[in-house]
C-alpha cells in the first residue's frame, strides 16, 4: 500500500509539472519539490534519531569545512574572482553564526570548462561536477558556473541531493550570502517553509482570494494551517505538514513576486484564517527580507551535522584563526600620490595581524571592471609593470585567513604619469616549473613565479599544430594552472606574457 502511495504521490508530482512549468517567475531555488520530499525524510529521521539524545547548542563556534569550485570557459575566462568568495562567506557566517556556526575555506579550486560554465544542470556537466565532488568529499562542495540550470534561467542557485554539493549561478555569489544560506539550509535537511506550492500561484489556486484554499496543493503535500496547535490524530499539523516545523509560520508561497517585507495580502488557510508569513526567513520566497533561521530549523541543522551522513564534515580537528580586525595602512602608493612612473610601480601595505594571504585588486576604474588585474599574495608588497600611462589607477587589498573574511582595506587611487622611469633593464618577471603532472585527460603545470602577471600556456603537437590554451593570472608564489581535454601524445609548452616568452618545453601524455 504504501509503494502504491508513493508511486501516485510521483505521479501527481510529474503531472502539476508540467502544468505549472511557465508560472515559475524569474529568481527561484532550483531544489525541486521531488528533492524537498527526500530531504524532509531526513530531516524526520534525524528528528527521530536524536529524539532521546538532545544535542545541547554548541557554546564554542563549530567550524565546518566548504570549497568553492570557480568554472570558466576553456580559455580561463568568465570566472568569477576570489574576492566574490570572500564576500559571500562573509554575509554566510553573519547568517550562521548566531547558531555557533561558521564555514571556513577548506580551499578555492579551479575549474576550466565551457560547457560547464554554460549550464550547471546539464546532464555531461553534472557528471563532470559530480567527479570534482567525489574527488574533494570532505568539505560542502559548491560549484559556481556562469548559469546554474540553463532550461530554467529564473534558478539562481540549487542542491543536487542525490549527489551532495551545490551549484549556484556567478551573479548570485553575492555578499548578503543569502543565496547560499538558503542552498546550505537545503544541504543541512531544511525545505522551503512554502514546500508544497513551488509550482503553484496562490492567487491563481483560490481565484483572487475569492475560493476556499484547497487542502492539499497540487503536488500532493498536506496543506499548512495558521494554528500551531490543529492536530491530526495525535500529532500536530504543523509537523506534519509543508517543512514540518511549527515555529515556521504557514507560508504558501507568498514570498513570489511580493514587493518589500510586510506580506498584507489576502492569503487564508482552509480555515479561513489569514496567513502572517516570516518575510525574514532564509527558506522563504522573500529574497530582499531574508536574515536568519528558526530556532527549531536551527536543531535540525544541528541534528543533520551531527548525523553518520556528515561524518566526513568532521573527519578532521580545525584550529580556527583569529578573527581580522581594523583597516588596512597603504604604504605606497597612497591616495593622490603621482608616482614616478608607470612602467614600474612597487605597491606596499602594511602587515595585518593574522592574515595568511592578501588578495589584490588593481584597476583602471573604482569598481576595478576597466584593465583589471588580481592576485593573491603572502607578501605585503609586490612590483607591477607596464601600468597606464597618465591615468587614474585603483587598487585595494582584501586581507584573508581561513575563517575571516570580513575586513576589506578601502580602494586607493592615485596617478601615473605621462613617462616611464627610465632603467638600464626592463623588469622581467622570473618563473619556473616545479612540475608538470598529468591528471585524468589533462595537464598540470604547478608554476613559480616572482612577480603577478597575465600569461598564456599554449600547447603544440608534434606538427606544431596549436592544440590548447589558456590564459591566467597568476599571482607571486606557487600556484596550479590545468590544461583540460588533451589526447595522448608528444607536445610542446610555451608559457608567454605580453612582453616575451618565459618558459617552453616538451610534456608526453599516456
Amino acid at each position: 500500500m504504501k509503494k502504491l502511495i508513493f508511486v501516485l504521490f510521483f505521479f501527481i508530482l510529474a503531472i502539476s509539472f508540467s502544468l505549472n512549468a511557465q508560472q515559475k517567475p524569474v529568481g527561484f531555488c532550483g531544489t525541486t519539490v521531488e528533492d524537498q520530499y527526500f530531504i524532509k525524510e531526513r530531516m524526520l529521521a534525524n528528528r527521530e534519531y536524536f529524539k532521546n539524545q538532545p544535542l545541547p547548542r554548541p557554546e564554542a563556534i563549530t567550524y565546518i569545512p566548504i570549497r568553492y569550485f570557480l568554472v570558466a570557459k576553456d580559455d580561463g575566462t568568465g570566472r568569477i574572482s576570489d574576492e566574490k568568495v570572500y564576500e559571500n562567506l562573509c554575509g554566510i557566517n553573519k547568517i550562521y553564526i548566531t547558531q555557533n556556526l561558521s564555514f571556513y575555506l577548506k580551499e578555492i579550486k579551479y575549474i576550466n570548462n565551457t560547457s560547464m560554465w554554460e549550464n550547471g544542470s546539464a546532464s555531461l556537466s553534472a557528471q563532470r561536477i559530480n567527479q570534482f565532488n567525489l574527488q574533494n568529499k570532505n568539505a560542502v562542495n559548491v560549484f559556481c558556473v556562469n548559469v546554474a540550470n540553463g532550461s530554467e534561467l529564473g534558478v539562481l542557485a540549487f542542491y543536487n541531493r542525490v549527489n551532495d554539493y551545490i551549484v549556484c549561478g556567478n551573479p548570485h555569489v553575492i555578499p548578503n550570502g543569502t543565496t547560499l544560506a538558503h542552498e546550505i539550509g537545503h544541504y543541512f535537511s531544511l525545505n522551503h517553509t512554502f514546500y508544497g506550492w513551488e509550482n503553484d500561484n496562490y492567487n491563481t489556486i483560490t481565484m483572487n482570494c475569492t475560493k476556499t484554499t484547497p487542502m492539499s496543493t497540487s503536488t500532493g503535500i498536506l496543506v499548512e494551517y495558521v494554528d500551531r496547535n490543529k492536530t491530526v490524530g495525535t500529532q500536530k499539523q504543523c509537523y506534519l505538514s509543508a517543512d514540518g516545523f511549527c515555529d515556521t509560520p504557514a507560508d504558501y508561497n507568498l514570498g513570489f513576486g511580493w514587493n518589500g517585507c510586510n506580506y498584507s495580502g489576502c492569503a487564508k488557510d482552509p480555515d479561513e484564517v489569514k496567513l502572517n508569513p516570516d518575510e525574514k526567513n532564509i527558506m522563504s520566497y522573500f529574497l530582499d527580507c531574508l536574515e536568519y533561521f528558526s530556532e527549531e530549523q536551527k536543531d535540525a541543522i544541528l541534528k543533520d551535522l551531527n548525523s553518520a551522513k556528515r561524518n566526513f564534515l568532521r573527519s578532521s580537528v580545525y584550529t580556527p584563526k583569529l578573527d581580522l580586525a581594523g583597516s588596512v595602512n597603504y604604504i605606497s602608493p597612497k591616495i593622490g600620490e603621482i608616482v614616478a612612473g608607470y612602467n614600474e610601480v612597487k605597491f606596499e601595505w602594511a602587515a595585518v595581524p593574522d592574515a595568511e594571504f592578501y588578495f589584490v585588486t588593481i584597476g583602471g576604474n573604482p569598481t576595478f571592471t576597466l584593465y583589471p588585474q588580481s592576485f593573491k599574495t603572502a607578501r605585503t608588497d609586490t612590483v607591477i609593470t607596464n601600468l597606464r600611462k597618465s591615468s587614474s589607477i585603483y587598487w585595494k587589498v582584501y586581507p584573508v585567513n581561513a575563517n575571516s573574511f570580513c575586513m576589506k582595506g578601502a580602494t586607493v587611487n592615485f596617478k601615473t604619469p605621462a613617462f616611464g622611469v627610465a632603467t638600464n633593464e626592463v623588469v622581467k618577471n622570473k618563473i619556473s616549473i616545479s612540475n608538470i603532472v598529468q591528471s585524468g585527460s589533462g595537464v598540470e603545470f604547478i608554476i613559480n613565479s616572482d612577480y603577478p602577471d597575465n600569461i598564456q600556456i599554449q600547447l603544440q603537437n608534434s606538427i606544431g599544430q596549436n592544440l590548447n590554451s589558456i590564459k591566467y593570472q597568476i599571482e607571486a608564489g606557487s600556484q596550479s594552472i590545468s590544461i583540460p581535454n588533451c589526447i595522448p601524445g608528444i607536445y610542446t609548452y610555451n608559457i608567454d606574457n605580453k612582453n616575451s616568452r618565459l618558459k617552453s618545453g616538451k610534456i608526453v601524455l599516456y
